[in-house]
Formats: C-alpha cells, structure tokens, sequence
C-alpha cells in the first residue's frame, strides 16, 4: 500500500504481531474506514481540501459497511472490489516485496499478488467487529511532495482514551486519489509491513514464493 497504503498489513511471525497488536487494536476505526471508500464526493477544489472531504466522506460510508449486517463472505466480496478499484495495490505489492520483486518471474509475482490481495481482504474485514462508537475527526491536510497528506484522529466515545492520530497518504489520479499509505501515530503500516516481508524472503534464501506460501497458509485458515 506504498498500502495500503493498505494499510496495518497482515503480520506473519509471532513477534511481529506482538509488536503491532498495539496498533492494528488502535486502528479499528481505520479498518472500517477502510471499507468505506468512495470517490463520489470529489469536486474541483483545492488538492487538500478536497483530500480533505474525501476523508471525511469515506469515514461516513465506512461506518454504515462496518455496522451492516452482512454474512463475512459478502464483506469479503465487497472489500475485495474496494481494493481492486481505489487502491493503489499492484503499486503496494511490489513495494513489499522490496527487491525481491524485481528478481521473480512472473508466475512467482502473480502468485504473491493474489496471495497478498486475500491477505488484506481477510485481514480487514475480520476486524470489522472490533468498532466500538469510535470517530474520525480530520485535522488538517498539506501537499506532501506528489502526495497529499491527510491528518487525523481517532476519538473513542467520551473520550475514554486520547486520539490516535492517522495520517492518510493520498495520491491524486486523474481527479481522484488512490490512497497510497495509512500512518498510525507516526509508524507507515506499509514500511513496517515491508520489513516483515523482506525479512521472512531473506531468511528464506530470497524467494518470492516463500512469502506466498506463508500468506497462503494465513489465508487458508480464514473461515
């Protein structure tokens, strides 16, 4: 995502998810905003502003998917079209590859694609349940270089705990955005995803496909 944009990415080793338990149970907003993107409310304005009101929109639409009684199966199918259509997630896969990427062929590529999509449709949507009242409060936005920057915060009902800030990474494309990168209290979801990855190819003598084989065997055991 740079996921995701996604993003907080599926973790794969033990210490990993002890390290980023912390945030994935602080972004449980994020998550459900996540599957409530929508490009409707974009408007010839300024760059920021506009990011801006896309935020801010997707946060609405988010939290109507998030409190809809729907079958996980149907989740899935609707996040899954989601990720196809305003993420930027051929861009995301390969900056998690690292460069690994450039030295697989294109089955091996492909593979990992695939395997890395349902990682992040299953990830997600299986902490749509964990949104608990909490809201998203836009702060701000500035042009980042060719990025829009997004700020916000996560606020819990009654203030029982303090913000998180998120920052979205917005990249504008024809009219629209593809958001590129979420960043939770100042840690990207997609360089510390991309550390994992990288680390779990290199200790398996650089191949792509033992990266695959180990999302595969997380999707595998979604149900």
């Amino acid at each position: 995502m740079t996921l995701f944009p996604t993003s907080g990415f599926i973790s794969l080793r033990a210490p990993s998810l002890a390290r980023t338990a912390g945030w994935l149970a602080k972004s449980c907003l994020v998550v459900a905003v996540l599957a409530g993107l929508t490009f409707e409310s974009v408007r010839p304005a300024s760059a920021t502003e506009t990011a801006k009101d896309f935020v801010n929109t997707l946060a609405e639409k988010a939290l109507a998917i998030a409190q809809a009684d729907a079958p996980p199966e149907e989740q899935r199918a609707e996040f899954s079209k989601l990720l196809d259509s305003f993420f930027d997630m051929p861009g995301i896969a390969e900056f998690l590859a690292g460069r690994y990427w450039r030295t697989a062929s294109e089955d091996d590529r492909k593979a990992y694609f695939e395997a890395f999509h349902a990682s992040i449709v299953n990830t997600y949507t299986n902490r749509f349940g964990d949104y608990s009242g909490q809201q998203l409060n836009v702060t701000g936005s500035r042009e980042d270089g060719r990025f829009v920057l997004v700020n916000s915060e996560i606020v819990a009902p009654g203030g029982q705990t303090q913000p998180v800030k998120v920052d979205w990474r917005l990249l504008p494309v024809d009219g629209s955005f593809k958001v590129v990168d979420v960043v939770i209290e100042g840690v990207s979801m997609s360089v510390t995803q991309r550390q994992e990855y990288t680390a779990l190819i290199q200790s398996n003598g650089g191949k792509l496909a033992a990266l695959t084989e180990a999302l595969d065997q997380k999707n595998s055991r979604v149900k």
